[in-house]
């Protein structure tokens, strides 16, 4: 059976008590790390179509000019088929090693998208060594 590790930091003295539950969520991912097995990997991120024992799994189909995500595709009866685009503000959690660009921007920024400006929503703390990307499409 495969195990999942969850490992807790310490929180520093004087760390004040969050004033509402998503606030309390996000301070606790920021001192709890989780490791699991490949096994228990439910979602394959390339720009390779993935194959064999990976067809069981969600596939983040990435650019692969850009190394960006641009759908998330499902094997369904012997074809992957797209299950979902990326619309304006979607967020993901990347690698914070990771060089994240272009149709991906910041949270909290404000872009222009065909000739209107536009605001990403607020991104929450991420926890250590990640950080939040948001699609934002073809700005300028």
């Amino acid at each position: 059976m495969a195990e999942i590790t969850i490992t807790s930091g310490s929180v520093p003295a004087g760390t004040p008590y969050p004033g509402n539950f998503g606030d309390f969520l996000t301070t606790l991912s920021s001192y709890l790390s989780v490791q699991y097995p490949d096994e228990l990997r439910y979602a394959v991120v390339s720009s390779s179509t993935p194959t064999g024992s990976d067809q069981n799994k969600l596939w983040f189909k990435l650019n692969p000019q850009s190394g960006t995500p641009t759908t998330v595709n499902l094997f369904v009866n012997g074809s992957w088929l797209e299950f979902t685009q990326f619309s304006f503000g979607d967020m993901v959690l990347v690698d914070s090693s990771a060089n994240v660009v272009a149709p991906w921007g910041d949270g909290n920024s404000t872009y222009t998208v065909a000739g209107q400006e536009l605001l990403t929503p607020p991104t929450p703390a991420a926890p250590n060594g990640y950080k939040y990307k948001v699609y934002v499409g073809n700005y300028s």
